[in-house]
């Protein structure tokens, strides 16, 4: 029986979170007699399988994180004589071990050629993400470093940054649900109006700004739309305020609503209810909104960007709009208006390459 660590310290809560639920789930069909010892967040609490031990490890400061994935995790092993196979990483950076390691990479951010200004307030954590995590993924990489991503652009872009053989990286997909619609409660949206949702939070990349640019173009070049459309946020006025502060000075707050965070299955209604979704994000690791509201059957404008296509490409109801192209984005938005189209549902659900991904540790153990 062979024993592999998973280190899923930094696992707390969106992406990274499913991503080591997902895998804890596949460990009794695709596990074999493995020993799993799992290292989680103190807060973790999941479901008991029989051959996965949890260690519960602190990592919440980037001091703390620093100091686990240096000395910290090689040295409990050491303590407690334990003599791993292999490593997994499912939070985008190996540790200091020479044996071999997958790492699970979903963080964008080191990937995108975007500059961030450390000396803006919202700018500040993007330079240091980009930077800090560059020099660690970097730093724990050797020949013995195996990388799982989503998708094929994440790929491309993870060999073309870090000059890694493409051969060890693999694009395996994560475990996708499909949503029965016709057990999803409609928004009540009745109003006269047309109406879109961006659900994102207010990250500076997720790229809101685009979207209120593009409504204050169509209003100009289409003065009779005005009043006639809302714009859904997922946001809290309070959690941007520059944002609400352009919006305010282009005399545009009839057009915008401001949601905030929503409950997943209210979210799921928005897209049964509204005419389309707006994704101007223009770093995104997967875009799971995209395929949400491709299965509801609404129009997508999405940003023009290598993502959207691995995710989205296929669907008939996508329009692909130029990142800070105002005209693109209006004019999509206008037809939109225009048209109120429905398409057939893009229906993308699977069980993710689960199977693949334990065939590998298999071979690398």
């Amino acid at each position: 029986m062979s024993v592999m660590v998973i280190n899923a310290t930094a696992a707390r809560s969106s992406g990274a979170l499913s991503i080591l639920k997902q895998f804890l789930d596949a460990i009794p069909e695709y596990g074999g007699d493995n020993e799993y010892i799992v290292f989680v967040d103190e807060g973790f609490a999941y479901k008991t399988i029989g051959n996965v031990r949890y260690v519960k490890q602190d990592t919440k400061t980037w001091l703390k994180r620093i100091w686990w994935d240096e000395r910290g995790l090689k040295r409990w092993c050491m303590q407690h004589g334990i003599k791993p196979q292999l490593l997994v990483s499912l939070q985008n950076t190996g540790v200091n071990w020479d044996i071999p390691q997958v790492i699970y990479y979903h963080q964008l951010l080191p990937l995108s050629p975007k500059k961030w200004n450390p000396f803006k307030r919202k700018e500040v954590l993007l330079f240091c993400y980009k930077w800090f995590y560059s020099f660690f993924v970097n730093r724990y990489l050797t020949d013995r470093t195996h990388i799982i991503v989503q998708i094929p652009s994440i790929k491309e872009a993870f060999v073309h940054k870090f000059k890694m053989n493409e051969e060890r990286v693999s694009v395996l997909a994560p475990r996708i649900n499909a949503v029965d619609y016709s057990k999803i409660e409609a928004v009540d949206l009745k109003d006269g109006f047309v109406h879109f949702v961006y659900p994102a939070t207010a990250f500076v990349y997720k790229n809101h700004i685009e979207i209120v640019r593009a409504v204050r173009w169509l209003f100009d070049a289409a003065p009779g739309l005005r009043g006639k459309l809302k714009v859904h946020f997922t946001l809290q006025v309070t959690e941007d305020k520059e944002l609400y502060a352009q919006i305010a000075k282009w005399d545009l707050l009839d057009s915008f609503v401001f949601e905030g965070t929503m409950p997943f299955e209210r979210l799921l209604g928005y897209y049964k209810s509204c005419d389309a979704l707006l994704f101007p994000s223009y770093i995104e690791s997967f875009g799971l909104p995209l395929l949400e509201a491709a299965g509801a059957g609404i129009p997508i404008i999405v940003a023009d960007l290598p993502y959207a296509h691995d995710v989205v490409g296929k669907y008939d109801g996508v329009h692909f709009a130029g990142v800070g192209n105002s005209q693109s984005w209006g004019g999509a938005i206008k037809e939109i208006c225009d048209k109120h189209s429905r398409y057939k549902p893009f229906v993308a659900s699977s069980s993710g390459d689960w199977d693949k991904f334990f065939e590998l540790l298999d071979d690398l153990k």
